[in-house]
């Protein structure tokens, strides 16, 4: 009897010594907020970049959105420079500028708009677009601040 309480506690001792604990870190890259609300945040938890945005749907009704995508720091990179293209000199003053990206399963459409002769971002998945949002606004979200 001993002996074989003794073996269940040996192999219940050997499972436990061998299941891992996984934790996973996410860092908070950047934060657009309007007022006490945050109305865009950028995230990444290993190679899983996340950007969450409280957009306007054409229902004028305001959502939240998300967009999950794997990538790596060259990724964000380029994901900053693809939103700061609206602010180029060339780019600004073409009010048909727009770039489509494909972050994981999303397609991401980044216009520029413009609001008294200011140059603005607005970016959406189609069916819902953020607020206008300035270059300040976009160095802060990547942290470029």
């Amino acid at each position: 009897m001993k002996v074989c309480i003794l073996s269940v506690m040996f192999v219940l001792f050997g499972f436990i010594s061998y299941s891992q604990i996984s934790v996973s870190q996410s860092k908070t890259i950047g934060v657009i907020k309007n007022g006490s609300d945050e109305d865009i945040v950028l995230t990444m938890a290993g190679k899983n970049i996340t950007l969450v945005y409280l957009g306007i749907d054409e229902d004028k009704n305001w959502n939240k959105e998300v967009i999950k995508f794997v990538g790596d720091e060259n990724d964000l990179n380029t994901l900053y420079k693809a939103f700061m293209s609206v602010f180029d000199p060339e780019n600004r003053d073409n009010k048909n500028y727009s770039l489509e990206l494909t972050l994981g399963t999303d397609v991401v459409k980044i216009e520029n708009k413009k609001l008294f002769g200011t140059p603005y971002l607005v970016f959406g998945n189609g069916k819902i677009h953020t607020r206008q949002l300035t270059k300040n606004q976009i160095e802060t979200l990547f942290n470029k601040k």
